[in-house]
């Protein structure tokens, strides 16, 4: 098979899609693994459109699924569940025929998830909301300075010159 821009146009298209593997869209351009691979590696403008595909794939679908779950734990979700009850019965002619005979609605709720709450607020406000904070209880502050014992002025006065730089 001839390298064309119709075939890589449909590979990149199926690849991004997500719905099929490398094997299921080598079937349907026509192509052998074999092929494959040796486009892959002969051939690098090939290569980054299968990376690209890639990225467009987690990046329109994975993060958009991701988005969407993370939004449903952090709001919570409501719907109503309709049950309907039937009951054998026969008819007229003996033959027995479902008739409905009640009907339940339930409203249902996913209360928010409140890890999925810390997470989203740790990581879209982390001056805010963070694990570990630091708290000074000792120097208010100021600039801690060590209390060193020389013997002889020498070396006193580099110590000085040295903390003070």
């Amino acid at each position: 098979m001839k390298y064309t821009k119709e075939i890589k146009d449909k590979i990149y298209k199926l690849k991004a899609s997500g719905d099929f593997n490398d094997k299921e869209i080598q079937e349907a351009v026509g192509i052998s693994t074999s092929q494959w691979h040796e486009w892959k590696n002969t051939k690098s403008e090939f290569a980054e459109l299968l990376k690209k595909a890639d990225s467009e794939f987690i990046e329109n679908k994975i993060k958009k699924s991701a988005r969407k779950g993370l939004r449903t734990l952090l709001e919570g979700k409501e719907w109503e569940e309709t049950t309907v009850e039937y009951k054998l019965v026969k008819d007229k002619n003996g033959n027995e025929v479902a008739k409905k005979v009640g009907e339940k609605r339930i409203k249902k709720f996913i209360m928010p998830n409140p890890i999925s709450v810390i997470f989203a607020l740790k990581n879209s406000d982390p001056d805010n909301f963070k694990d570990k904070q630091e708290i000074d209880h000792t120097t208010k502050g100021e600039k801690i300075s060590p209390n060193i014992i020389v013997q002889d002025q020498k070396t006193s006065d580099e110590i000085n010159r040295l903390i003070n730089k």
